[in-house]
């Protein structure tokens, strides 16, 4: 049978097919599954509140952590809402269990992690519009290790005013070693991107993207 030709009145629709797909894509495609996919956040938030508790630390306020690992692989398989409350539930887990809760402290510190996951999640988001992020590799180094240097700073912010609320404010444990929480995170993030590009082309492959 033959297929019908494709007529002006096809063309004038292809603009709002593309609108249509995309709010598919972020509309219906977030909701599509909720419970699943709920389930899976959860999931990852308790990945990374796991792989928080591994930290390891390296002097005042200096540490080394992969927990970005679980966050990483949920900004190449989902959707940047996704990113934010993996993010947001992991750390609220992690400084409640290792600092107590806090109504000035706390916030403070779980929000680098939500900035972190919101920058994380939007730029894949846009890489993904061309390729797949894993089929990109130069460009998935650089998305992980722009956003460890998003993390170091809003961290480093993060310990400023905390210090000046609680009163335990000190340049050099503030700014002095601001350079190597940088360097720290960008180590972390070289290596977080090279585990989670073969870890997430391979749960591309059993279908788990974007649930």
């Amino acid at each position: 049978m033959d297929e019908k030709p494709f007529s002006a009145y096809d063309a004038r629709l292809q603009p709002l097919r593309k609108i249509q797909d995309l709010n598919l894509l972020l509309i219906g495609g977030f909701f599509m599954s909720k419970s699943r996919r709920i389930a899976v956040d959860g999931m990852l938030a308790a990945i990374y509140f796991a792989l928080k508790l591994l930290t390891i630390p390296i002097g005042n306020d200096l540490e080394i952590s992969v927990a970005t690992l679980a966050l990483v692989t949920t900004a190449f398989l989902l959707h940047p809402a996704d990113v934010c409350a993996v993010g947001f539930v992991g750390e609220l887990l992690t400084q409640v269990v290792r600092f107590s809760f806090s109504p000035i402290s706390t916030p403070i510190w779980v929000a680098p992690t939500v900035i972190y996951a919101l920058v994380l999640g939007l730029c894949t988001f846009t890489a993904n519009q061309k390729r797949h992020i894993t089929e990109q590799p130069a460009l998935c180094y650089a998305v992980c290790i722009g956003c460890g240097v998003v993390l170091a700073f809003c961290n480093t912010a993060a310990l400023y005013f905390d210090s000046k609320i609680i009163g335990y404010y000190s340049y050099h444990m503030v700014f002095g070693v601001a350079l190597l929480r940088a360097l720290v995170a960008i180590g972390a993030a070289i290596v977080v991107a090279s585990v989670a590009l073969p870890l997430v082309r391979t749960l591309r492959k059993k279908g788990l993207a974007r649930i």
